[in-house]
């Protein structure tokens, strides 16, 4: 029997882990469809935006996207990204 794409899914304790090559747009669609993070922004609580699902960005606290720990992961939206001191490198090389 051929392995299903699920089979062949690495194992999140492999993951969540520092130093992860794993893309983070996929780590984001795992926590959330295995329930690890919920479909809400972890800073204002949103779940909609302008009456619509609001889209969500999965957000490395300390910078370093290659950090995949748990604890150094949050689930947060656009707006709340772009108020963080780590969105889109702008500490790049200043990882805590």
């Amino acid at each position: 029997m051929a392995k299903t794409k699920t089979d062949r899914s690495l194992p999140l304790d492999q993951i969540l882990i520092e130093n992860s090559t794993y893309q983070s747009n996929k780590l984001r669609k795992r926590l959330l469809k295995s329930g690890i993070k919920l479909l809400c922004c972890e800073m204002c609580n949103r779940t909609e935006w302008m009456g619509s699902p609001i889209p969500l960005e999965l957000d490395h606290i300390n910078g370093n996207k290659y950090d995949n720990r748990l604890f150094n992961l949050r689930i947060i939206c656009p707006n709340c990204h772009a108020t963080t001191n780590t969105y889109r490198g702008k500490n790049i090389g200043s990882y805590k």
